[in-house]
């Protein structure tokens, strides 16, 4: 048009507001304008905001009210609760290009001075991300002879710290790792590999984020204490990296950069509580007056909470 705003045709369902509540609603248009003056910016008491056109209408106590027309002792109807029925998501196989053997295929050989139990063992423990250098230690044997037998079923060798193991479906497990992570953790490079970093002095909360993350990826955390004498949990891993991609993790991670996985809203009621549990276990404070307090740098992240707790009413 003459502003040189854009405008589309779309059939998208959305959920919008009636006098009758929360109803399903199908969006036909699609406005983009890049004339900054033409919009406005709302905040409500609670934090919430949005950025409209001056004629987008709102449902008042005063009945449909224009942006640009509201007062500031207007109350504006949101939604207490949007009831959606959500389902566990598929998660994508990332370590397609690193396909892990199956030791039941594997035909195992009697050799000269190991048995096919100690080969066995040895291939076993090291799919399960043992190292050959500990394997060395434990068996007495040379590494280069275990990286030898390793070769003799192609055991392709890891230049990699974990083989992780991926979860195909998310879960309230999944999620409540990922709340904790999300609340106490940072991803970033270390020595040429991806590192996963946690913190907390809580003992039972660091049993559960360790517990939890063996469980679901099959690794098994370091941890080590800062110069202050801060614990950190942490593990290497490159191959997890595409998985972080995915849920849109921005790597480095930051207090200022965090946000939660869009999948997360099309899961069930009881994921999102799990999420909220782990965050909150993390992050959260309660104050003498029972209520619940998260604080974060992320406004995105904030905003995005907001949203979770509107699909639990």
């Amino acid at each position: 048009n003459n502003d040189n705003d854009l405008l589309s045709l779309a059939q998208h369902s959305i959920f919008s507001i009636s006098y009758k509540g929360i109803c399903k609603n199908t969006a036909t248009h699609f406005w983009k304008t890049k004339n900054i003056e033409n919009l406005i910016y709302i905040k409500l008491k609670t934090g919430r905001t949005v950025k409209i056109s001056k004629i987008h209408p709102f449902l008042t106590q005063r009945g449909w009210v224009k942006a640009s027309e509201l007062d500031k002792r207007d109350r504006i109807a949101i939604p207490r609760v949007i009831n959606i029925e959500g389902k566990e998501q598929n998660i994508p196989n990332f370590l397609k290009d690193y396909e892990i053997p199956d030791i039941n295929k594997i035909k195992f050989k009697r050799g000269k001075k190991y048995s096919i139990d100690l080969q066995k063992y040895i291939v076993s423990e090291y799919l399960n991300n043992r190292k050959t250098t500990e394997l060395s230690r434990e068996l007495g044997i040379h590494y280069e002879c275990i990286r030898d037998i390793l070769k003799k079923y192609k055991i392709p060798i890891r230049w990699v710290r974990v083989i992780p193991k991926i979860p195909n479906k998310t879960s309230p497990e999944f999620w409540e790792w990922l709340g904790l992570l999300l609340s106490e953790g940072y991803i970033y490079d270390c020595s040429g590999s991806l590192r996963t970093s946690w913190s907390n002095t809580d003992i039972s909360l660091i049993k559960r984020y360790v517990d939890l993350t063996k469980r679901l990826f099959n690794i098994k955390i370091k941890s080590r204490k800062w110069k202050d004498h801060t614990p950190e949990f942490y593990f290497d891993c490159n191959l997890i990296k595409p998985f972080y991609e995915y849920l849109g993790i921005t790597i480095p991670s930051s207090s200022e950069n965090k946000i939660i996985p869009d999948i997360l809203f099309k899961c069930t009621k009881e994921e999102i509580g799990a999420f909220l549990s782990g965050y909150i276990d993390g992050d959260g404070t309660i104050s003498k007056d029972g209520g619940i307090h998260i604080y974060s740098k992320s406004q995105g992240l904030i905003n995005q909470l907001q949203l979770l707790l509107i699909r639990l009413g």
